[in-house]
């Protein structure tokens, strides 16, 4: 497996990866239209990766200047941090058939280093309810620093916790 930069070519197979991890697990919860394309082509990414094993895509992150109002308040507000300053790691989904192989991990890895090599703060944000992806945070080391609620445009209200990548030179083995 190899991770490199997302290319536009690459939204077809990636949407297909989306859909299936949306029809797995319900991520993204409010997911309107199916809009998948909109879901991973989003106007605020800074970045975006890819992972690939023998020319197949089986996953992606990418990084974005900010998260949702109520993710952001939190941040500045109780971590001091300005938005300006954020490194917002997000849209991390892996095909199904490929999880629990470091597909997630190396991903995640990607994106906090261009986070930390662009002068930015790590951070990034999931609903309660999705306990695979949390127990990955963990295990890496990275810090649950709250949790906000957030309310939909579906009416549908959810809580997401917020978190911080590990210290430098922190990051836990597995």
């Amino acid at each position: 497996m190899h991770i490199r930069p997302r290319e536009e070519h690459d939204f077809g197979p990636l949407e297909t990866i989306a859909r299936a991890v949306h029809e797995s697990d319900r991520y993204p919860l409010y997911m309107p239209d199916d809009d998948f394309r909109g879901l991973l082509d989003s106007a605020d990414a800074i970045a975006a990766w890819v992972a690939v094993t023998d020319d197949n895509l089986i996953g992606q992150v990418s990084l974005h200047s900010r998260s949702s109002p109520e993710v952001n308040a939190f941040i500045v507000d109780q971590l001091g941090l300005t938005e300006d300053r954020l490194g917002v790691v997000a849209r991390l989904i892996v095909d199904p058939s490929r999880r629990r192989t470091g597909v997630a991990r190396a991903l995640l890895d990607t994106a906090e280093r261009a986070a930390i090599d662009r002068g930015l703060t790590p951070i990034l944000d999931v609903v309660d309810r999705f306990a695979p992806a949390i127990a990955l945070y963990e295990r890496q080391g990275w810090k649950r620093r709250g949790t906000v609620s957030i309310d939909l445009p579906d009416a549908t209200t959810i809580k997401e916790h917020i978190y911080t990548a590990p210290p430098s030179g922190h990051r836990r083995a597995d």
